[in-house]
């Protein structure tokens, strides 16, 4: 599923068109993933789009009239904006192909506005969903509060991270940066990333780490999502960018998915562990 780079990515692509313009209608076919509430469509057709941020893997589209659509791509959703002329920004997960005419047997969300232009969402297996919520109630819905703290927020400091590792000690390294309430947004591929980077092994508990090497780790955390945001985002076949791309991080991954391949700095070969059922690729001598 897409994460913190992938969407981030997402949203500064579909601002770049949809800030601005009016929704004039939604459509759906799979109610469940369209929750507008007891008002309906009348909550939020003839609203502009004031703004489109994101929390951790959720988009957010805030409304004119204070209230707030939360979009969430789950593991196949896919986004498809269509100008009248027939252009395309797309976003999220390549299925169906990318040159499938939409709609599909797929599109379960169509959202038109006053330019003639649409968004699709596309979800395979239907996990995603659209909500409507008052823009002021955002930050305390439940699945909000289940994320910590953005990376790149001021709330995101080596003094939290430090804590934060102390506190869930007993951990595995790898299963705690994975995990979203302790800081929102780091993916399997940016994990493995930046342990590497930070030249600690993905086995070790968290307890364990100096200090010196928390904060290479914080350091490297920062680094790889940085560079997760300005190569596109990272595909791992299953993830393109607003603009139909393939993320371009894995051209500068180290270590995922490069199990038996030398390791860039010893040229000792790279291992393969499952740790919390995902897989898990490191260089054992360079990795302590």
């Amino acid at each position: 599923m897409p994460e913190l780079p992938e969407v981030e990515t997402i949203r500064r692509g579909l601002a770049s068109r949809i800030v601005g313009l009016i929704i004039t209608d939604i459509q759906t076919n799979v109610p469940k993933m369209l929750q507008l509430g007891d008002r309906g469509l009348g909550a939020v057709v003839r609203t502009k789009v004031k703004d489109i941020r994101r929390r951790a893997k959720i988009l957010i589209l805030d409304l004119e009239n204070d209230k707030s659509l939360l979009i969430h791509l789950k593991l196949t959703g896919q986004l498809i904006y269509q100008d009248k002329s027939g252009g395309k920004i797309i976003g999220g997960h390549p299925i169906p192909p990318l040159n499938k005419p939409i709609p599909n047997e797929t599109t379960h969300i169509t959202f038109t506005f006053d330019n003639g232009a649409f968004l699709y969402f596309n979800d395979l297996r239907k996990f995603g969903y659209v909500k409507l919520v008052p823009t002021s109630e955002v930050e305390t819905l439940k699945v909000m509060k289940e994320f910590g703290p953005e990376p790149f927020s001021s709330e995101f400091s080596l003094d939290y991270f430090h804590d934060s590792l102390r506190k869930r000690g007993r951990m595995k390294i790898k299963t705690l940066l994975l995990d979203q309430n302790f800081v929102a947004g780091i993916g399997n591929i940016y994990a493995n990333e930046a342990l590497y980077e930070a030249r600690i092994s993905p086995l070790r508990l968290a307890v364990e780490l100096s200090a010196e090497e928390v904060e290479r780790l914080y350091k490297a955390v920062k680094e790889v999502l940085e560079r997760g945001l300005k190569m596109g985002g990272a595909s791992d076949q299953t993830y393109v960018n607003a603009f139909g791309e393939r993320g371009r991080f894995m051209e500068t991954a180290k270590v995922y998915g490069k199990v038996d391949q030398p390791c860039p700095e010893c040229f000792g070969k790279i291992k393969r562990v499952e740790i919390g059922g995902r897989g898990t690729f490191y260089c054992p001598s360079c990795q302590r």
